[in-house]
């Protein structure tokens, strides 16, 4: 299998909180972030988008 760098910006709170949990289950970083990306080709994993508003009405 070739391998190829992915480089990507991600929040520094989520991904230290990732790198530790990794660390603390005894997985490589890109072993979880590629098995999370096989699992959504496959879809076996989905993500739903959820947008929403609320109006708020201020009184005169």
């Amino acid at each position: 299998m070739a391998r190829q760098t992915f480089a990507t910006l991600i929040d520094k709170p989520l991904q230290d909180a990732f790198k530790a949990e990794c660390k603390k289950q005894g997985y490589k970083q890109n072993e979880v972030i590629e098995t999370l990306m096989q699992g959504f080709v496959e879809g076996n994993i989905r993500i739903e988008k959820s947008i929403s508003y609320k109006v708020i009405q201020s009184e005169k």
